[in-house]
């Protein structure tokens, strides 16, 4: 599918929010590019506008320049997409400037979502497309391309996610998770999303705020670094 070719729609804020205006040159952006990218975006389709707003494919492809911003020129990305999308997830891999690698599969113990009726398949797993940037080469030798656990909440990915970024990306990397739910309490991730209330990046000034913006312009003025609540 043509990314481009996709009708364009508002950002991932509820309706009547604004984009801000300050100019690239003036933007925030992390103390230090972040080594690796999770990232779980709300795909349109997949049954998750009852839930919390989707984003079309043409704004998801969009935000490469942030994440280009925010990230190192060698570095790796890691990001969720469901069976039915996942040509179009490896468009917005290259929309964002990384070579789609390889994938990892999670098997869903308890739940299951609907294939091809004429088939009688039912969807039980989501992949975790693995792709690079640049000059990355990971020391860990012994990651399955697959792995199974409960599914909690809708579009709740488990907590595995993190030790396979760790492992491939190495112990040491700086995580930037986007579209995050919540906050883990580890100084090596940074977080963006929009229910998160406090931010560790700020996409604005690309055309994708958040509520949390707000937040995240009063802890810089206050000294405070990439990390700190």
């Amino acid at each position: 599918m043509n990314i481009n070719a996709i009708e364009d729609a508002s950002s991932i804020l509820p309706s009547g929010s604004t984009e801000a205006s300050a100019p690239l040159a003036n933007m925030n952006t992390a103390a230090e590019p972040y080594d690796a990218v999770l990232a779980d975006p709300p795909w349109q389709g997949q049954g998750g506008e009852k839930h919390y707003p989707t984003m079309p494919l043409s704004r998801i492809a969009g935000m490469g320049d942030a994440i280009r911003a925010h990230t190192k020129p060698d570095s790796w990305l890691f990001l969720w997409t469901t069976k039915s999308l996942i040509e179009e997830a490896k468009d917005v891999m290259k929309a964002w400037s990384y070579e789609v690698g390889d994938w990892i599969t999670w098997g869903k113990l308890n739940r299951y979502g609907f294939g091809k009726k004429h088939i009688g398949i039912l969807h039980a797993s989501e992949i975790l497309l693995v792709g690079t940037r640049g000059d990355v080469v990971s020391d860990y030798r012994a990651q399955p391309d697959w792995f199974v656990s409960p599914s909690g909440r809708h579009a709740e990915k488990p907590l595995e996610q993190y030790a396979i970024a760790e492992r491939i990306a190495g112990p040491d990397a700086r995580i930037l998770e986007l579209f995050a739910r919540t906050r883990r309490p580890d100084p090596r991730y940074g977080f963006w999303g929009n229910e998160l209330e406090t931010c560790d990046v700020n996409f604005a000034p690309w055309g994708y705020p958040v509520p949390a913006d707000k937040t995240f312009h009063r802890k810089n003025a206050a000294g405070g670094g990439v990390g700190d609540a």
